[in-house]
C-alpha cells in the first residue's frame, strides 16, 4: 500500500520544478490529480555545494589564505567561489546525489533549476538524454535583450520545448500564458511615501556571460543614483531607499554609503516586499524586476540603452515608453520628472497615454494575465501533450 501510494501520488508524471508561481502550480497539479508538492528540498544544492567546496583542496586553500601572495589571496577570496568544483574534482559527490533522486516523471518543467542548481541540472540531463523524458523550459524572467540569458543557446538545446515571454509561437493552438504572473499580480500598499531604487549588484570582475553590465566598472547604478539624489528636491531625497537584489560586496556597499545613509539601504532578499511598500520604483535594468514593478504601480526605468539593447520588435514600445516618461537614459531627466509628479503621482501614472504605453509594452509579453481558469487548462493541455 505504501509503495502504491508513493508511485501513484508522490511521483508525479508532470513534475514542476520551478518557473510557475505557487498558485498556478497548485491548480495545475490539482487538475492533474497529483498532490501539489514542492520538490525543492529533493534538489537541495545549497548545502551540498558547501560540502563540495569544503572537501576539495581544503588544506591547500587554507595555506594560500594565510601565506599566499596578495594576488593568490584575491583569487581565493573572489574567483575561487566561481570555479565549478562540482564538475571537476567534486563530480563524484554530485553524481552520487543525482542517483539518489528516484522521481520518474514523464514531463519536467523548469524555469531556473536547469541553470542555477547543479544537482537539478545533472539530474535533468540524465532524464532527457538517458531516459528520454520530455523537458519544457519556461522563461523565468523578462530578459528581452540580444543574447539575453541564452548562454550559447543552452536553454534552447537542453529543452525539448523552450518558451520565452516574448515568444508568440503556439503550442497545440495556444500561446502559453505567462506562468510567473498568472493569478499572481502584486499590488502596492496605498499611501506609501517611499521611493525604492532597485540596483544591480555586481562583482568587481566579470564572472559570467551576459547581455548587459558584467562588472561594477561597466555598470551605471551608483552614478545614476548619485545624480538622481543630487537633482531631486530635498524633501524627496530623504524618501529614496536602495533595495538590493543580491548580496553586496564591500566595495559596492562603501560606494552606496557615501550617497545614502545606512537607514536608507534596505535588507537583502526582500525585494518583493520593498516594491509592494513603495510609492515609486526606480529600476536600473529592463528585466524581471521591471515587470514586477510596472504591473504593480508607478515605475520608471533609468538605464543605459547601449548596455541593454532590446530586440528590434520592441523598438516601437520602448519609444512610446520613453515619450511618456516611463523610460529614461539620463538620470537628471528622471530626477526632474520625479520632482514634477511627486505631489500627485497617480495623475501622471493614470494618464491615458501612459496607460497605453504600458499596455503596448506588456502585451508583447502576454501580460497582464487574464486570470481565468481556461488559462490553467491551456497550460495543462500543453504540458501534458508535449
Amino acid at each position: 500500500m505504501i509503495i502504491f501510494f508513493q508511485i501513484k501520488f508522490l511521483n508525479p508524471k508532470l513534475l514542476i520544478l520551478d518557473g510557475i508561481n505557487f498558485k498556478l502550480s497548485f491548480l495545475i497539479n490539482l487538475f492533474s490529480f497529483q498532490f501539489p508538492l514542492i520538490f525543492k528540498d529533493v534538489f537541495e544544492w545549497k548545502k551540498e555545494k558547501i560540502k563540495v567546496k569544503n572537501n576539495v583542496n581544503k588544506i591547500k586553500s587554507q595555506k594560500l589564505k594565510i601565506k599566499g601572495s596578495e594576488f593568490e589571496k584575491f583569487v581565493m577570496n573572489n574567483i575561487f567561489d566561481d570555479i565549478p568544483l562540482c564538475f571537476t574534482s567534486g563530480f563524484k559527490h554530485l553524481n552520487a546525489l543525482s542517483e539518489k533522486i528516484k522521481l520518474d516523471p514523464r514531463v519536467i518543467i523548469s524555469g531556473t533549476q536547469h541553470i542555477h542548481n547543479e544537482l537539478a541540472k545533472l539530474w535533468l540531463l540524465k532524464q532527457k538524454y538517458i531516459k528520454n523524458k520530455k523537458l519544457f523550459i519556461v522563461s523565468h524572467g523578462g530578459g528581452h535583450q540580444n543574447l539575453s540569458l541564452t548562454m550559447y543557446d543552452y536553454e534552447h538545446r537542453i529543452g525539448n520545448y523552450f518558451f520565452q515571454w516574448l515568444d508568440k509561437r503556439t503550442f497545440f493552438n495556444f500561446r502559453l500564458p505567462n506562468t510567473k504572473y498568472l493569478f499572481n499580480i502584486k499590488k502596492r500598499i496605498k499611501n506609501s511615501e517611499k521611493i525604492v531604487f532597485v540596483g544591480n549588484e555586481l562583482k568587481s570582475y566579470i564572472n559570467r556571460i551576459s547581455p548587459g553590465p558584467m562588472s561594477i566598472s561597466s555598470a551605471n547604478t551608483i552614478r545614476d543614483l548619485e545624480i538622481i539624489c543630487q537633482n531631486v528636491d530635498k524633501n524627496i531625497k530623504s524618501k529614496i531607499f536602495y533595495a538590493p537584489k543580491k548580496e553586496m560586496i564591500n566595495f559596492f556597499f562603501e560606494k552606496l554609503s557615501k550617497i545614502l545613509n545606512k537607514k536608507q539601504i534596505l535588507p537583502n532578499s526582500e525585494l518583493d516586499t520593498h516594491i509592494k511598500q513603495s510609492k515609486l520604483v526606480i529600476c536600473t535594468y529592463p528585466q524581471t524586476t521591471f515587470f514586477d514593478a510596472i504591473m504593480s504601480g508607478p515605475t520608471i526605468l533609468v538605464y543605459n540603452p547601449k548596455l541593454w539593447k532590446q530586440y528590434k520588435e520592441l523598438d516601437k514600445s520602448y519609444k512610446f515608453l520613453k515619450k511618456n516618461n516611463i523610460i529614461f537614459d539620463n538620470p537628471k531627466d528622471a530626477a526632474n520628472h520625479i520632482n514634477s509628479i511627486w505631489k500627485d503621482i497617480d495623475e501622471w501614472w493614470l494618464k491615458a497615454d501612459v496607460i497605453n504605453a504600458r499596455n503596448m509594452f506588456l502585451k508583447e509579453f502576454n501580460l497582464p494575465p487574464k486570470n481565468n481558469f481556461s488559462d490553467i487548462f491551456k497550460c495543462l493541455k500543453i504540458f501534458k501533450n508535449v
